[in-house]
């Protein structure tokens, strides 16, 4: 959101806008990664490599959309 010509009073009212809308997902993401199987998957994830200089994350980005794009047809 580009709003940095904005005169101040508006600016602050959208900055409030989005904090608004976001508090409560972030909330729901707290209370979601506390939980114990949470917890568990983010340890196997750790154990597998992300969150640590490896190939797994240097190419996380283009493997996830590797495997979520649609199939190429055959010819």
């Amino acid at each position: 959101m580009r709003d940095q010509g904005l005169p101040g009073r508006e600016r602050a009212s959208r900055a409030r806008q989005c904090e608004s809308s976001l508090l409560p997902a972030l909330t729901a993401f707290f209370a979601s990664s506390g939980r114990p199987a949470t917890q568990f998957r983010l340890a196997a994830l750790a154990a597998q490599g992300v969150n640590r200089d490896s190939e797994l994350e240097r190419r996380l980005g283009r493997l996830i959309a590797t495997a979520t794009s649609p199939p190429k047809e055959q010819p």
